[in-house]
């Protein structure tokens, strides 16, 4: 959910020429929580989770 927020916001900062916000958003927090959400699958399908 939070991801579904921040990308658009991070897109209408960088099309208004707020590049401090952009910056903000897809720094502290699309890419954080990506890397979160990536851990999680890798966690969640990790061979020892399967059998």
């Amino acid at each position: 959910m939070i991801l579904e927020e921040a990308r658009p916001l991070a897109r209408e900062a960088g099309e208004r020429g707020d590049d401090g916000t952009d910056d903000l958003l897809v720094g502290a927090v699309v890419r954080k929580k990506e890397v979160q959400a990536w851990l999680i699958a890798q966690h969640l399908t990790a061979p020892e989770m399967r059998g």
